[in-house]
């Protein structure tokens, strides 16, 4: 067996990372399109722009949060927290593409469900972000009767 508990497999994705990495150009790129949905002035868009930039940034700070865990090596709160992690994050990051090819397409239904996506789905991106930074306690605390 290896470090990872399995036997015959070495990988990076099984053993948790020493530093975390700091290459955000993700973000980057979707503050842009966030920019791009924002200067369009498209009147079928309505405040997506505004909704999406919310967004983006409960996934910057959860982002910071689980990162700043890896690195200090409380891997447990990192873990409890990568479940919300990812629905937060693919919620921001699907939010943005599709405002980003509405505006580019200048349809009207692909703008439609730009906006019905940005104001009725990405709306509980706060609850996902505190859920990423204070829920490890909770979980920890109920994980016996959450188990039996």
């Amino acid at each position: 067996m290896n470090e990872a508990g399995v036997a015959g497999l070495a990988s990076p994705f099984l053993m948790p990372p020493t530093t975390p990495p700091v290459d955000m150009k993700w973000d980057d790129e979707l503050h842009d399109t966030i920019d791009k949905v924002r200067s369009s002035n498209q009147p079928g868009m309505g405040e997506t722009a505004a909704h999406l930039a919310r967004a983006l940034s409960d996934t910057r700070i959860a982002t910071s949060f689980l990162l700043g865990k890896i690195a200090d090596g409380d891997h447990a709160t990192a873990l409890a927290g990568a479940t919300p992690y990812l629905r937060l994050l693919s919620e921001t990051t699907g939010g943005i593409m599709i405002a980003g090819g509405a505006v580019a397409s200048t349809e009207a239904a692909r703008m439609a469900l730009a906006r019905f996506l940005a104001t009725n789905l990405i709306g509980d991106t706060p609850g996902l972000r505190d859920t990423v930074t204070a829920g490890a306690d909770a979980l920890q605390s109920a994980r016996l009767a959450l188990v039996a």
